[in-house]
């Protein structure tokens, strides 16, 4: 046997595992396969097995690593060489193993089929176009609607799609159900009608199937639920003619929606009950977690709490595989805000429960907590954070932590067993947990012993969101704007709700304590130590420090204040050994670097003038320091380069300069440095989260907008969580654009209070840095402050 026969003989072991659902031969034997072709100089074969092993890993829900099978494939096309297949394949092929059948997305999307002989797939010239429609359909199970549409456009773009009507229908069918997801349904509707128009006079009639669920999905969408129910049955009888459960069962969920959505309860229940009935058979677990939801809803109105609360939790469990598969963070947020509706309806029926005495708050409160952060926690790195941070800590003064990177493949010296790392114990802290409806708002007190109790709140996430952005403009936290220029190149116009005569701030600060805090307050400590506030939706953008009692305290002053994005994720972080001690600390202090230029993206011309107030505040730091160890860098010096290579031996890191925060890609928001002829001065989130190896006990983002960026059921994304998720224990970051002098006040000031306090602590630091600034009467005013929040550990 040559060869070519070899890789012929496996890829037809591989086709026989498939059917079987033995998931890991396939993948071994297409693994094996590669590594044969490689030699063949055969490009497009070995582009074709890429293709293959994608479609294997995509099916049993390797959903990244099938968009690396597919990327590798078109780039073998392109470049004609498979040179790094062996390293890719030894990457793609470490998966469990097992018989495995993992979710695929809602609707039945379009895919091009493999074909039957690997001569066959090696001669298509529309080879390059199947590859794009898979890499768009992958996105699109992430769910990562953006690239998916993307990858749908490149393949539109070939000049074979001219002849291949059918590859082409399936494109623009897939990129009408993304069109739909965006709230855009005549696009969407025009693309699928074309698709339709194309699957007629070319393609088989049962093809239509798939477009057609699309259609009403649309037609549910506007609310034209005859039609929507037409639609959808037509679909269905396709779908039996070509005999496809799986495409059936995902049918019969949409069909079931359309029911709940008219409250005809039996019927939805009922069809719910068939589509689940398929997806068991099928283990379609996307609409097996679709389906329970819908019987939990069901359940629900029909006053049978027990039984939804099954059901519900059913639903979840199979949504936290799904996300478990994902690896990238946009992909595991998106997909976590996309089942939003699953956790919001179990914690309601707990809320009726705790309302009427079946039962406390404390399930309520778990899954409150169960639905927050959890991607956060994954992308930290869990225990292996932990035993990596502990060894780092072991090491002998003055090593390069550049060496002892983490997925370098090697420990740090020293490093320990996981299970002999020391874990610090610490006292537990007072937590106020905040969760959103669309209904009510749930607000949970924990004690430091446990004690857990919980209050609702009858206003829902929009008189929320039309409450903060209320409060936000009578504090007038725009006004100072530390010399950032912003101007919107799409101006947006005003918002009626806001449109309001001017109102005295104090009375909203005091209404908002009076129904979130007060009914929980006697029940917090208030022997200084921290309280630790888990914001929900609009809630983040509350500067909650700035909340007034009754009697006009303020509620920073009655308790230090940390914010985290779950209790999980702030466990994880505090029980971290510290990088250094506080008098063994290198601070690296950061100010007024010569600002870059930021080029105009997604509507915003920013312009970044000079900051003489972070430039003597950077000095006045470093005149405090004095002798302790610390490394200052002003103008010209304060390059992207020397900060990145500085912090990795700086376990103190102090920015003072711009920030902006970019809501519609959050991981694109920055702070500017000084740019050079390789770099251009703006470090991104997307650039700190990738590091994933910053040794630092404190960031201090002192500019505009650093804690910002786009609100998600995960937290704030944005600069802090790209901080937290490369290594550092605790981001000192803003809520808004702030004032270039009371920031340098402020900032002199909490690090005069760290490190004079007898037990070093930052949330007490921040809280009397805060109390400092008020004395002057020119920064009296909230806005001037209160905008700077510490998200992270105390300690």
């Amino acid at each position: 046997m040559n060869s070519y026969e070899e890789i012929v003989s496996l890829a037809n072991q591989a086709g026989i595992a498939m059917v079987r659902q033995d998931y890991q031969a396939a993948i071994a034997a297409y693994a094996s396969a590669l590594k044969i072709a490689k030699n063949l100089r055969r490009s497009r074969l070995v582009a074709v097995l890429f293709y293959r092993l994608g479609d294997t890993l995509q099916v049993k829900g390797e959903i990244q690593d099938a968009v690396i099978a597919y990327e590798t494939a078109l780039r073998t096309l392109e470049e004609g060489t498979g040179s790094d297949a062996d390293s890719i394949v030894d990457r793609l092929s470490q998966v469990g193993k097992g018989f495995y059948n993992n979710p695929q997305p809602v609707p039945d999307l379009y895919r091009p089929k493999v074909a039957e002989t690997l001569k066959a797939d090696e001669d298509d010239p529309t080879l390059a176009i199947k590859l794009w429609l898979n890499i768009g359909n992958t996105y699109l199970q992430q769910p990562q609607e953006g690239p998916a549409l993307n990858a749908y456009e490149q393949a539109l773009k070939y000049p074979e799609m001219a002849a291949n009507p059918l590859l082409k229908a399936y494109a623009i069918a897939n990129m009408g159900e993304i069109h739909r997801r965006q709230g855009k349904v005549d696009i969407a509707e025009t693309e699928l009608t074309e698709a339709i128009q194309l699957l007629d006079r070319h393609g088989d009639a049962l093809e239509k199937r798939r477009a057609l669920a699309f259609l009403a999905g649309i037609a549910r969408d506007r609310l034209q639920f005859d039609e929507a129910i037409t639609l959808y049955q037509q679909a269905l009888s396709l779908y039996q003619k070509a005999n496809n459960a799986l495409g059936m069962g995902r049918t019969y969920a949409g069909l079931a929606r359309v029911y709940l959505e008219q409250k005809r309860y039996p019927d939805a229940q009922q069809t719910f009950q068939q589509a689940l009935q398929l997806a068991q058979a099928q283990n379609d677990g996307e609409t097996l977690w679709l389906s329970y939801w819908g019987l939990g809803c069901c359940q629900h109105i029909a006053g049978e709490f027990k039984e939804a609360i099954v059901s519900f939790e059913k639903s979840l469990y199979l949504i936290h595989e799904r996300q478990g598969a994902l690896r990238t963070d946009e992909g595991k947020v998106t997909f976590l805000d996309s089942v939003k509706d699953v956790y919001d309806r179990l914690l309601t029926v707990h809320l009726e429960l705790a309302k009427t005495g079946g039962e406390n708050y404390q399930a309520a409160l778990e899954v409150a907590e169960n639905a927050r952060g959890r991607s956060l926690l994954d992308l930290m790195g869990g225990n292996e954070r932990r035993s990596w941070l502990t060894g780092l800590t072991k090491l002998a003064p003055g090593i390069d932590v550049r060496q002892s990177a983490r997925g370098s493949g090697s420990n740090p010296p020293d490093l320990e067993a996981e299970e002999n790392q020391p874990i610090r114990e610490l006292l537990p802290l007072a937590r106020l947990i905040f969760y959103v409806l669309l209904d009510r708002t749930a607000v949970f007190a924990v004690t430091p012993n446990g004690e857990v109790y919980g209050h609702v709140v009858q206003v829902g996430c929009h008189e929320i969101e039309a409450r903060v952005a209320l409060l936000r403009r009578a504090l007038k936290v725009d006004e100072a704007t530390r010399g950032l220029e912003v101007r919107l190149m799409v101006p947006v116009p005003d918002d009626p709700a806001l449109d309001v005569a001017p109102i005295n701030y104090e009375i909203l600060l005091q209404k908002l304590y009076a129904e979130l805090i007060a009914p929980v307050a006697d029940k917090l400590p208030t022997n200084g130590t921290p309280l630790v506030i888990e914001p929900h939706e609009a809630l983040w953008l509350v500067p909650f420090a700035a909340l007034q009692l009754a009697d006009g305290t303020w509620m920073g002053d009655r308790w230090p204040l940390l914010y985290a994005a779950s209790a999980q994720t702030l466990d994880e972080i505090r029980r971290e050994p510290c990088y250094a001690t506080l008098d063994q600390s290198k601070i690296l202090v950061v100010g007024n670097p010569v600002m870059p230029k930021v080029t105009t993206q997604q509507g915003y011309e920013i312009t970044l003038n000079p900051l003489p107030g972070s430039e003597q505040e950077a000095r006045s730091i470093g005149e405090f320091l004095g002798v302790r160890e610390h490394k200052l860098l002003i103008g010209a010096e304060a390059t992207e380069a020397s900060v990145k290579t500085l912090a990795l031996n700086h376990n103190i890191l102090h920015l003072a300069t711009h920030g902006f925060a970019y809501t519609e890609d959050p991981l694109a928001s920055f702070v500017a440095l000084s740019p050079t002829q390789t770099e251009n001065g703006l470090l991104t989130a997307r650039e700190v989260a990738s590091n994933a190896l910053l040794p630092a006990d404190l960031v201090v983002l002192s500019a505009c907008q650093t804690g910002l960026g786009r609100i998600s059921g995960d937290g704030m994304l944005g600069l802090s969580r790209a901080f937290l998720i490369a290594g550092a224990r605790t981001i000192l970051v803003s809520q808004w654009s702030v004032s270039d002098e009371a920031t340098a006040h402020l900032m002199v000031a909490f690090y005069k209070h760290y490190f004079s306090l007898e037990t070093p602590n930052k949330a007490v630091a921040l809280q009397k840095a805060m109390q400092s600034l008020r004395l002057h009467p020119e920064y009296s005013h909230p806005r001037y402050w209160v905008p700077f929040v510490l998200v992270g550990a105390e300690i």
